[in-house]
């Protein structure tokens, strides 16, 4: 992040393909992680998973916004 730019690969653990990279600049200069830290990133739905909310197969993702919590 020092250098103003941060990558998150997002890899299809089915098929261990990368299924995108989001790059971005980050709105902090600095921030502290350790080796064994991770991040469970979801975006969309399941099908049958989420009774409320339908498939996201196909769909495209713009103007991320990923906020980390401890």
């Amino acid at each position: 992040m020092g250098r103003g730019l941060n990558t998150i690969t997002i890899t299809d653990l089915a098929t261990n393909q990368v299924a995108a990279l989001l790059q971005g600049t980050p709105n902090v200069r600095q921030v502290t992680l350790l080796p064994v830290d991770k991040f469970l990133l979801d975006m969309g739905f399941i099908e049958g998973r989420t009774p409320d909310e339908v498939p996201s197969y196909g769909w495209g993702y713009s103007n991320i916004l990923l906020e980390v919590f401890p």
